[in-house]
C-alpha cells in the first residue's frame, strides 16, 4: 500500500510524516503536487494536509485524493478555518478526511474526530497533527466508505490575510486575546499593531481578570 502525503513544508507536516512512516504501509512526502509526480509514484492514497492550492481535475479524478479539513462541515468550509472559527466563537470543531471534489471542502467524509480550539495556535496544530495521523491510518487500514455531508447549511470562509489587531470598544478583552492566540505559531505571521515608526508583535497571551498578559516584541519598522 502506497500513501503519499502532500503538504507545504512545516514542522507539523514533518511531524505527521514522521509518525506515518512508522507503520505497515509505505509513506512518501512531497511539498509539491503534479500529475507527473503521481503518475510516477502511483499511490493508493493521496492525503492533502495544510494545503491551499487548487488541484487539477485529472489528479483528483484518477487518484484517491483526500483533503484534511478542520471545521464543522458543511458550515465551515473554505480558507483559514481555524482562525475564522475562533473569531466566530467556536470552541470545538472536527478534523475531517474527505474526498476531493471540484467545490472546495464539499466532498464525502471518510472519517472525522472532534477537537478543541482552545489554547494557542501551536496547541491546536499539535492536536490536529496527532488526530490526522490516527485518521489517515484508519482510512488506509479500514478503507471506510465516505458519506455525504448532511446539513443543508453551507458557508465558505475567506482566507484571512495578515492584518493588524483590530480593536472594538463594544467588545470585551477576549476579542483581542482571540486575535493573538489564533496566530500564535512559528509557521504564521504574528499578530501585531503599529505605533508610529514601531511595530509591536504579540504572543503567548493569556487572560487575567479583566485584562490579558502577553509577550511583546517591539522593533522599528523598516522604511522603504
Amino acid at each position: 500500500m502506497k500513501v503519499l502525503l502532500i503538504s507545504k513544508d512545516t514542522k507539523w507536516s514533518r511531524s505527521l510524516f514522521s509518525s506515518l512512516s512508522n507503520n505497515d504501509f509505505e509513506c512518501m512526502y512531497s511539498s509539491v503536487c503534479s500529475k507527473t509526480l503521481l503518475d510516477n509514484i502511483k499511490p493508493d492514497w493521496v492525503f492533502f494536509f495544510h494545503w491551499s492550492e487548487i488541484i487539477i481535475e485529472p489528479i483528483f479524478k484518477n487518484y484517491k485524493c483526500v483533503v484534511v479539513h478542520t471545521g464543522k462541515l458543511p458550515e465551515c468550509r473554505g480558507g483559514s478555518p481555524i482562525q475564522n472559527q475562533i473569531m466566530d466563537g467556536i470552541t470545538t470543531t472536527h478534523v475531517n478526511l474527505l474526498t476531493m471534489e471540484e467545490k472546495v471542502d464539499s466532498g464525502k467524509i471518510y472519517c472525522k474526530e472532534a477537537i478543541s480550539l482552545q489554547g494557542s495556535l501551536s496547541d491546536i496544530w499539535q492536536t490536529i497533527t496527532r488526530v490526522t495521523c490516527n485518521l489517515i491510518k484508519k482510512c488506509v487500514i479500514e478503507n471506510p466508505k465516505p458519506v455525504n455531508q448532511t446539513s443543508k447549511e453551507c458557508m465558505v470562509y475567506k482566507r484571512r490575510k495578515k492584518q493588524p489587531i483590530k480593536f472594538d470598544n463594544v467588545k470585551n478583552i477576549s476579542y483581542i486575546y482571540e486575535q493573538i492566540r489564533m496566530m500564535d505559531d512559528d509557521e504564521y505571521p504574528t499578530s501585531y499593531i503599529t505605533m508610529g515608526d514601531y511595530t509591536l508583535e504579540f504572543s503567548r497571551a493569556k487572560l487575567k481578570g479583566n485584562g490579558l498578559l502577553s509577550d511583546v516584541f517591539i522593533y522599528k519598522t523598516k522604511k522603504s
